[in-house]
């Protein structure tokens, strides 16, 4: 009943905030929110029965309705603590690698070192490495401080995970992220998934999180050689500096 319940609320406020149409009546909708009343209900459940799957279950509703705080992450380490070695536990991979906090690091380092499953190790390897790059997308589009925007974000999310956000470093995001990656290759060589070896997988993501880290402002642009509109051949580096 609470998980319908809280679907119905988190629609309902999806709703509000796209009709919203000024600050103010955001604001309203925030304060109002219905949805993050079922957050400490989803916790609780949890931390009642931390050693029962259903648990993940009860994790899985909670990331729907609230997935940041205090309570997420105390039921994120419950979870990792008990359930390391089930394989329901995977089914969280794919909405924690949307997610923004410093804690899902934590839960995917966790199920790395203690799960007894090397498949579940495997992914989670590459869910951390995936959390990672996103969360360095998100950090380059918060909102600078002192303006309504990121007022609107500290109301949402409060001060200070927008505070913690803020201290953390883009280019070690990166550089842990290709970390993860290397790992899932070299010890995970015999793992599959959906009959895809992991460390294929973790080559094509580490491929592709280095060709986003060329596109950062402030990096070298990757090397570019063509010919210009007379035929002459030029490079993007002949352009360097000027």
């Amino acid at each position: 009943a609470c998980s319908s319940e809280s679907k119905e609320a988190w629609k309902g406020f999806i709703e509000q905030m796209n009709t919203a149409k000024t600050d103010e009546e955001r604001d309203k909708v925030i304060a109002e929110a219905q949805p993050m009343k079922f957050a400490p209900r989803f916790a609780e459940f949890i931390k009642l029965n931390a050693k029962d799957p259903i648990a993940i279950e009860a994790m899985s509703q909670l990331m729907e309705v609230k997935p940041f705080g205090a309570d997420f992450e105390e039921a994120l380490k419950t979870i990792a603590s008990h359930h390391a070695s089930n394989e329901a536990v995977t089914s969280l991979f794919g909405p924690l690698d949307d997610g923004f906090t410093p804690g899902i690091e934590d839960f995917y380092r966790t199920l790395i070192e203690k799960s007894s499953n090397r498949t579940i190790q495997a992914k989670a390897c590459l869910g951390v490495a995936q959390f990672l790059s996103g969360l360095k997308g998100k950090l380059g589009s918060l909102p600078a401080e002192g303006t309504p925007e990121s007022a609107q974000a500290e109301k949402y999310l409060g001060k200070e995970i927008i505070a913690k956000l803020r201290l953390i470093d883009h280019q070690q995001l990166q550089k842990k992220a290709e970390a993860y990656l290397d790992r899932a290759t070299k010890e995970f060589g015999d793992v599959s998934e959906g009959g895809v070896p992991i460390a294929k997988l973790a080559e094509r993501e580490l491929k592709a999180t280095r060709e986003k880290s060329n596109l950062d402002i402030g990096n070298v642009a990757p090397e570019i050689e063509g010919e210009d509109i007379e035929g002459k051949t030029f490079k993007l580096s002949d352009y360097r500096g000027k």
